[in-house]
């Protein structure tokens, strides 16, 4: 990423057409996102004729825990006054040459509806869709509070076995493993329909570099429910802060253990973290989550405090022989 003076501009400029409130980022927190464990990254673009800016990018992931061997995940981002210029036919291009190197047959891309470019070229190139999403945010000054205090009155009563606990800007160590395994059960979890997808692992030690990465450029609140007995962590509900953006808090994750569930603890853990994030960013105004369409579980809860889809974002994969076929055309 030398170029990343050049890169940053266009990813801010898409992602903020993309996401309309979200924050331009600096180069080196950009540069940070890229960084954590588990993931490799390949960049390509088409400078402009000029050379000082970029016409498009190309974002490649691929996994490094050895899940997912099939398959890289591409971001195709055009500039605005660059579209229908063949500029994402190019970049596609490049991706699938990426992918063939690393003897991979699968490529799966996102596209949001605010831009209904990305949906139409998906679609030309003969994409299927994998999986359907909404982010949605909620106003903090609109929180049913008379409802996130219930949640913690009833869980009082049915999660007598356990208590939550608090942090910020980490995770305790004595949890950490059980945190990394929390996560890696919210992925298996995860309805991903049609998307040809597995979950990825996380370790503790993952999680500690992921952690110690995002610090400069990342405040945390996070809430967790230990069962009393054991005491295991068992569900895990986090509210992050970036230094680009002091108005929004972004849902990390949200989850209990599949053998903990029936006592509340998810609503419980959620209620208390908005309370806790409220306490220590009282400038924020929003909260913003994810979820698939097709996660009821979740988005029962969500719909409760208020989240209202702002945008959706649909994941499409094809083949590199279904690239071809189109580069062909």
């Amino acid at each position: 990423m030398g170029d990343a003076e050049l890169v940053v501009p266009l990813h801010n400029s898409v992602m903020g057409e993309l996401f309309p409130w979200r924050m331009p980022r600096s180069v080196d927190e950009f540069r940070a996102g890229f960084a954590a464990p588990g993931a490799a990254f390949r960049f390509v673009a088409i400078p402009s004729e000029q050379g000082s800016s970029l016409h498009a990018l190309g974002v490649v992931r691929t996994w490094t825990d050895g899940t997912n061997p099939q398959l890289v995940f591409a971001d195709i981002l055009v500039r605005s006054d660059s579209r229908r210029r063949g500029f994402g036919r190019l970049i596609l291009e490049q991706v699938s040459e990426i992918a063939e190197a690393l003897d991979r047959t699968l490529v799966l891309v996102d596209t949001v509806d605010t831009v209904p470019a990305g949906e139409a070229f998906a679609s030309s190139v003969g994409a299927d869709i994998g999986m359907r999403e909404h982010v949605s945010r909620v106003s903090i000054e609109d929180l049913p509070f008379d409802v996130l205090e219930a949640w913690e009155a009833d869980a009082a009563v049915r999660a007598a076995d356990y208590e939550v606990l608090a942090w910020e800007d980490g995770y305790s160590e004595d949890h950490l493993d059980q945190i990394a395994a929390l996560f890696v059960m919210a992925d298996e979890d995860m309805p991903y329909e049609d998307a040809a997808f597995e979950p990825i692992t996380e370790t503790g030690e993952s999680l500690r570099t992921r952690i110690e990465v995002s610090k400069p450029f990342v405040s945390r609140v996070t809430t967790v429910a230990v069962h009393r007995p054991s005491g295991e962590a068992v569900g895990f509900s986090e509210l992050i802060r970036r230094t680009s953006d002091s108005a929004t808090l972004f849902t990390t994750l949200t989850t209990v253990h599949r053998e903990h569930r029936g006592h509340g603890l998810g609503k419980w853990i959620k209620a208390d973290v908005i309370a806790r994030a409220r306490a220590r960013f009282p400038h924020a105004r929003f909260i913003q989550t994810e979820n698939a369409f097709s996660n009821a579980a979740m988005l029962a809860i969500n719909d409760a405090i208020g989240f209202a889809p702002s945008c959706a974002l649909t994941s499409f994969q094809l083949s590199t022989d279904e690239i071809h076929r189109y580069l062909d055309r």
